[in-house]
């Protein structure tokens, strides 16, 4: 087989360490343009942002992705899944109780209104209202009754008040938090248990808004 050159130039010159790239990067450093430029893009796995247009590539086995499959660099997010529609849908798939739109934008760090609107009218999740606001679940239904179910025992043991009864716990939120630096609250879950602490989604959700903790 003949050796494909530029689609070697494209995989050294992420190697090289320009972890991120433009398409017209890409486009000076093979010698190619439109379809036989994305030819070489798909050959070589690259991956589209998922923000700023999709503007950049990266290649996925020189990134360090969260535990959601989601790598950010200088502002520029990437997801091992692909594109932000495909991402939600396997995020929510993926997920113990669903998501509501607030708790999937702190998981993607961009605005996921509009992406959530048209994935729901091509019948790629399913939503139910929830109060003022909409919980987003997995279409097949199997795993729906299962995420509806756990999100409604979560809520309702702490629904009046939102915190924990027992400070212990938190303190340990607030410190995992600090030291973890994020406001996923399905992360968070995880990383406590891991240190055999139990805190629910929605305990945890109700102390970032008792103490209105934000993204910086």
């Amino acid at each position: 087989m003949i050796n494909d050159i530029p689609v070697n130039k494209l995989k050294t010159s992420f190697l090289k360490g320009k972890l991120i790239q433009t398409y017209s990067d890409l486009e000076t450093i093979s010698g190619c343009e439109g379809r036989t430029l994305q030819r070489k893009i798909k050959k070589c796995k690259l991956l589209a942002s998922y923000n700023k247009n999709s503007k950049f590539y990266t290649l996925p086995e020189l990134v360090v992705f969260n535990d959601f499959g989601i790598w950010q660099y200088h502002g520029v997010l990437f997801s091992k899944q692909g594109n932000l529609y495909q991402t939600i849908v396997y995020l929510i798939d993926q997920s113990t109780s669903g998501y509501t739109s607030g708790e999937l934008g702190q998981i993607v760090e961009v605005k996921t209104d509009d992406a959530l609107r048209i994935l729901t009218n091509q019948k790629r999740l399913q939503r139910e209202k929830n109060g003022s606001y909409y919980v987003y679940y997995s279409i097949d239904d199997q795993k729906f009754r299962a995420q509806k179910n756990n999100r409604f025992s979560d809520f309702l043991p702490v629904a009046q008040p939102y915190l924990p009864k027992d400070k212990n716990i938190i303190i340990s939120v607030l410190v995992e938090i600090i030291h973890s630096n994020t406001l996923s609250v399905e992360s968070l879950v995880r990383r406590l248990k891991k240190r055999n602490i139990e805190a629910s989604e929605q305990q945890i959700h109700g102390i970032i808004l008792h103490y209105h903790l934000k993204k910086n």
